[in-house]
């Protein structure tokens, strides 16, 4: 009976005593150096694992694989960089891997083997006496600093053939007298052995080797804590680059002696292998693990590199390693499983150590359970971006019954940027609207595709969301997703159509005498002013919207603006303003004034909305508190036909 660690667990294998041997009845299994010496452990050994992994026609693995199935110790793979310049996400810088090389070879709790590249043909691996995709053990590991030498002792355990190249035991000018007593070896008396153990310099390595395997004791960590699991294909999207949010996902809480002595943590994510695996079929489950510093319930939506601490390459290797070493910051590690384009069922084994300090490990809080979905879209009507007609995009009445958590989602094509926004104020009419600089809940930086929120108490009331793209025009369908604690209604607000649209330019000029600023400098009525005519239809009134871009390229910073609509106060035809006309003067005809009549700063952007009467004309003057000469762009929505034109 032999016992292994297998997808997870230990298993236990029983074998008879009947060994494969040749006509001459030598063994054709593994076995001890020498044959009057033969002990029956290693073959029995050999053919438990070959039992447990589908008979000796096993296609082989790695060797940290082979070392976790037989010992349980901790499985770490390090790929040398190809290319020291262009360094992939995946490799490891030559010194770096030098370093974690020589520190690990000090320990008693570590082993160590490197593997030759598979792109390694025949024939050049007979030329210097290697074995193509083979693995050799590492016995020492050497740096002379007064000579300026690095060498690995590594050994071929199939007892036989050895390296050719320098540093061999044929290279008589490179191993002088001080180098092979600083080392300790004989180079004529291991002339005289073939059995597979050479020295070869760590250039050497980096050519012909591509990774390395080290097997680290797990008694090494004081902790552990191991859960197992399965991820099923169904559950979130094939490509989580947008939405990772349905991702297994845990949390490491760390005690405080942990922090306080800036333990390191290390992930091992375990996938389960399957039959059809350990028989040789191909894999196609490429499987990774991503660290972010997190909080108590905290769950990651977005593979970013914001709060990374380790950003996992995909592998299709059964096991991945991460190594954190923690700092004041490090409370909470949140932890995320991520598959490339997911195509199976799959079966996990997760194990965190930590080296001081206790830790917890629990499964990242799921979103509420009650679900409410609508289906909407970015209209002709129903698109004004970011910085248009904020309050004329999509919008949604919420009334929520009770006090409770929620967490929203909202998704659209990738090629649009998307935000959403839930305002702390009951749905009454769009012109009663304002954007304010806290909301109840912001999706946060428009994102390509999808955005989230985190799960938040909201108090019993009700609210306005309103859903917006990046820029105007980008139109398409998206889908709100509302996770509730308990039932709560969300209806779509219907929307406005507008049969005009008017996008004008214009200018504060000091040659034009048109800069003339606020009332407070005596010449308001001479800034540029437009006449808005509004057209009969089967409406009485005409909701208008008005919008001041002023040239941020050009206009000095913090301008505060204002935008005023006036009845004219002229006889028909005449449409001229009285010279004390104030956007703060009632008495002058004023209609509606941006910011109730003041200046507003700290934007180069300020809106107008106003109910108008048909068949009526009005005056619209922009102006600047101050006389500034800079340009701006005049943008108009109406709900009736309406004309602007400059005048005066």
């Amino acid at each position: 009976m032999v016992k292994f660690w297998l997808n997870g667990i230990p298993r236990r294998v029983i074998v008879d005593d009947f060994l494969p041997v040749n006509l001459n009845m030598r063994p054709l299994c593994s076995h001890v150096s020498s044959y009057s010496t033969f002990e029956l452990w290693v073959p029995i050994i050999e053919k438990a694992y070959m039992k447990l992994c589908g008979g000796y026609d096993f296609p082989g693995s790695n060797s940290a694989v082979d070392m976790f199935s037989l010992t349980g110790w901790i499985p770490e793979r390090i790929f040398f960089a190809q290319n020291e310049k262009k360094c992939r996400d995946y490799e490891t810088p030559a010194e770096r891997a030098w370093d974690r090389l020589k520190s690990a070879s000090k320990f008693g709790d570590c082993l160590i083997t490197v593997s030759t590249s598979s792109e390694l043909t025949e024939e050049q691996a007979d030329r210097v006496g290697l074995v193509t995709a083979h693995a050799y053990a590492v016995l020492n590991v050497f740096e002379s600093t007064t000579l300026g030498v690095r060498l690995l002792q590594l050994k071929n355990p199939w007892m036989k053939g050895g390296w050719k190249g320098k540093y061999s035991a044929t290279d008589i000018k490179s191993w002088s007298n001080q180098l092979q007593h600083e080392v300790g070896y004989k180079r004529q008396e291991a002339m005289k052995h073939e059995d597979g153990v050479f020295w070869i310099c760590w250039n050497d390595v980096l050519h012909y080797f591509s990774n390395m395997f080290l097997s680290w004791n797990p008694d090494l960590f004081q902790h552990k804590i191991t859960t197992h699991a399965t991820w099923p294909k169904e559950v979130g999207p094939k490509d989580d680059s947008y939405n990772a949010g349905e991702n297994p996902q845990y949390i490491v809480s760390l005690s405080d002696d942990a922090i306080k002595s800036k333990a390191t943590v290390w992930i091992l994510l375990s996938r389960h292998v399957k039959k059809q695996e350990q028989e040789g079929a191909e894999v196609n489950d490429y499987l990774t693990l991503h660290v972010y510093r997190g909080g108590p319930s905290k769950k990651v939506w977005y593979l970013g590199n914001e709060g990374c601490l380790s950003k996992g390459a995909y592998s299709n290797s059964p096991h991945v390693l991460t190594r954190i070493d923690l700092s004041g910051e490090d409370k909470y590690l949140s932890l995320v499983l991520s598959q490339h384009k997911k195509m199976n069922d799959l079966n996990f084994s997760l194990s965190v150590y930590c080296t001081k300090g206790s830790f917890t490990l629990r499964k990242a809080p799921e979103v509420p359970s009650h679900k409410t979905t609508l289906k909407s879209e970015f209209g002709k009507y129903s698109c004004e971006g970011s910085r248009g007609f904020y309050e004329l995009n999509p919008m949604f009445d919420v009334n929520i019954p009770s006090n409770c958590l929620l967490q929203m989602q909202s998704s659209a094509p990738k090629n649009i940027p998307i935000n959403f926004r839930l305002e702390d104020q009951a749905f009454t009419s769009r012109l009663a609207f304002g954007r304010s600089n806290s909301p109840i809940f912001d999706s946060g930086d428009y994102r390509n595709g999808f955005v989230a929120t985190d799960t938040k108490k909201i108090p019993k009331g009700r609210y306005t969301l309103v859903a917006s793209t990046f820029y105007e025009g980008q139109l398409g369908p998206f889908v709100l997703k509302f996770n509730s604690s308990v039932p709560i209604s969300v209806k779509e607000v219907p929307t406005l159509e507008f049969t005009q649209k008017y996008h004008l330019s214009g200018s504060w000029s000091f040659h034009d005498c048109t800069a003339c600023g606020s009332p407070n400098h005596g010449n308001y009525t001479s800034n540029p002013m437009f006449l808005v005519k509004v057209d009969g239809s089967s409406k009485n009134i005409c909701h208008c919207y008005f919008k001041l871009d002023i040239d941020d390229t050009k206009a000095p910073l913090n301008i505060a603006s204002n935008l005023t609509i006036f009845s004219p106060s002229g006889s028909h035809g005449s449409y001229a303003l009285p010279r004390y006309a104030s956007p703060a003067g009632k008495a002058c005809g004023v209609i509606a004034s941006s910011g109730g009549g003041s200046y507003i700063s700290g934007t180069n952007s300020v809106h107008l909305k106003v109910s108008l009467k048909t068949n009526s004309s009005y005056v619209l003057v922009p102006s600047t508190f101050n006389p500034e000469e800079c340009k701006f762009e005049l943008l108009t929505r109406g709900t009736s036909p309406l004309s602007i034109s400059r005048f005066g």
